[in-house]
C-alpha cells in the first residue's frame, strides 16, 4: 500500500509539473500588461503559489493527510519529500520562465 501511495503522488506531482515544463521549452513569457484582467489581478492570481502561501499549502496539505491517511512514519516522510520537491521544482521553474 505505501508504494502505491508514493507511485499515485509521483504520478499527481509529474502531471502537475507538466505546464510550467511546457511553458519552459516552448520559451512563452508573461505580459501581464498584455493580460484582459489586468495587472494587478493576474499577479494576485500568479502569486498564489508564491512565498508563503505554497509553503502554507503544503503544510495544511500535509497536516491533513497526516490525520486522514495515517500513514506510518516513513510513508508519510516519503509522501512530504514529495511534494516539498515538486513545490521546490515548480517554483525553480516559474522564476526561470519569468527572467
Amino acid at each position: 500500500m505505501n508504494k502505491q501511495i508514493s507511485v499515485l503522488m509521483l504520478l499527481g506531482s509529474g502531471l502537475l509539473l507538466i505546464v510550467p515544463i511546457v511553458v519552459l521549452i516552448l520559451g512563452w513569457q508573461w505580459q501581464p500588461s498584455a493580460h484582459p484582467l489586468g495587472g494587478e489581478s493576474t499577479l494576485w492570481i500568479a502569486n498564489s503559489a508564491a512565498k508563503p502561501w505554497g509553503a502554507l499549502t503544503i503544510l495544511l496539505c500535509l497536516v491533513l493527510l497526516f490525520f486522514i491517511l495515517k500513514l506510518p512514519k516513513k510513508a508519510f516522510i516519503q509522501l512530504a519529500i514529495i511534494m516539498v520537491a515538486t513545490l521546490m521544482l515548480g517554483q525553480l521553474i516559474k522564476v526561470v520562465v519569468k527572467k
